[in-house]
């Protein structure tokens, strides 16, 4: 089976295992690098930014589950009034 791929002609039936195991290193290998140069040029929050929204998401999380329990025992009381 000859396959063509951009201007050259390959045999399919003879996989290159050690030149596929080394490109997909390769492409691991710089993959990671790059990752690791990204993360250098993250601006990561402060520590003080950091519990403040923390403190942030479970007040605004107490506040809404409060709010949906609210209008739960209401509608629950309401429906147990209407049916008994």
């Amino acid at each position: 089976l000859l396959h063509f791929s951009g201007s050259s002609w390959y045999d399919m039936r003879k996989p290159e295992r050690a030149v596929f195991q080394k490109e997909t290193i390769m492409s691991l290998a710089n993959y990671l690098s790059e990752t690791r140069e990204e993360l250098k040029q993250v601006r990561w929050p402060t520590r003080r930014q950091t519990f403040v929204f923390m403190a942030l998401v479970i007040v605004i999380s107490v506040v809404v589950a409060a709010y949906l329990g609210a209008f739960d025992f209401l509608f629950s009381s309401g429906l147990k009034a209407v049916l008994f």
